[in-house]
């Protein structure tokens, strides 16, 4: 389990195990240390040398008529000297959190989202130069929830039972604590799995959760790029990459509308036209054409014998 400690001071007192301090421009400066990896795969950091890209959206339109369900966009972007690509790379891209969850992580934590953080290795790191910060550093703590926290995905068992450790409420504790367990598993499936729950869920319906900022992070998993595969050709668009992305949204059993992540993120661009960016990276696919297409056209030879045969 990663494992966060802060190191500064704030008039010589302790504030739920933290040490709190301000700075020149009155905002608050957190320290966070951490080991040199992750927990799980599935929180494999976007550390500040991930080399990224902030591309221009050239063009964005609804592929279906107002009268189908659901919406698929078709989105081009700019790519003019940035890079080359191939047909059928992927285009990965980094999702952000809508601002109204991010709000309501931060609201129902206490956290105060303008604050900044700083990251720098702890002392359980031996070799400091091999440390990878988990995000870029300094950063404010409405940016770490945006970019870094998988705050609406699917969560595990062994989660809920690290949150039951953060709990005042009995209750509470011992609802996540048997959900967590074998003998739970019939309910975590039924109200978590199947009730599509995330962590921001799970601490409005435990109220009694308390975590400081760094205990947060060590258990929220990261947020994960999506990946979409390139619908344009390189001979035909050299200077864009084009996309076709079917926006998801599904309803949960309480009624409410459930938006994926990256989805919900990309269809924000089409409603306000000032957010025209998308963060991206291209990764190269294992599927290429043969160079050599000769043999996939039969000549009047092999026709001939076909016939004959």
């Amino acid at each position: 389990m990663m494992i966060w400690k802060v190191t500064l001071t704030h008039g010589g007192r302790r504030n739920c195990g933290l040490r709190w301090w301000k700075d020149t421009l009155e905002k608050i400066m957190l320290q966070l240390r951490t080991p040199q990896r992750c927990r799980s795969p599935r929180q494999n950091c976007h550390h500040a040398s991930t080399l990224l890209n902030s591309w221009t959206i050239l063009l964005l339109k609804e592929l279906r008529s107002s009268k189908d369900r659901g919406s698929t966009l078709h989105i081009e972007l700019n790519i003019a000297g940035s890079l080359t690509y191939e047909t059928a790379d992927n285009l990965g891209i980094l999702p952000v959190n809508d601002i109204s969850t991010i709000r309501r992580v931060a609201q129902r934590l206490g956290y105060d989202v303008d604050a900044i953080v700083r990251t720098g290795p702890g002392e359980a790191v031996k070799k400091k130069e091999s440390f990878r910060h988990p995000f870029p550093t300094p950063c404010t703590v409405g940016e770490i929830l945006g970019r870094y926290c998988d705050l609406t995905g699917p969560l595990r068992r062994s989660d809920l039972k690290i949150l039951s450790n953060y709990t005042t409420d009995e209750l509470d504790k011992t609802s996540l604590v048997r959900m967590s367990s074998k003998e739970g598993k019939n309910e975590f499936q039924s109200k978590v799995v199947d009730g599509m729950l995330g962590l921001v869920d799970i601490l409005e319906k435990c109220p009694s959760i308390d975590m400081p900022l760094e205990y947060f992070l060590s258990v929220c998993p990261r947020l994960q790029p999506r990946y979409y595969t390139i619908s344009s050709s390189s001979l035909v668009n050299p200077n864009s990459v084009h996309l076709t992305i079917a926006i998801t949204k599904c309803r949960r059993s309480d009624g409410s509308i459930l938006g994926g992540t990256c989805t919900s993120h990309i269809a924000s661009r089409a409603v306000d036209p000032a957010l025209n960016s998308l963060r991206v990276f291209l990764k190269e696919s294992s599927f290429r054409l043969p160079k050599d297409v000769s043999f996939c056209f039969p000549t009047l030879d092999t026709y001939l014998f076909c016939m004959v045969s």
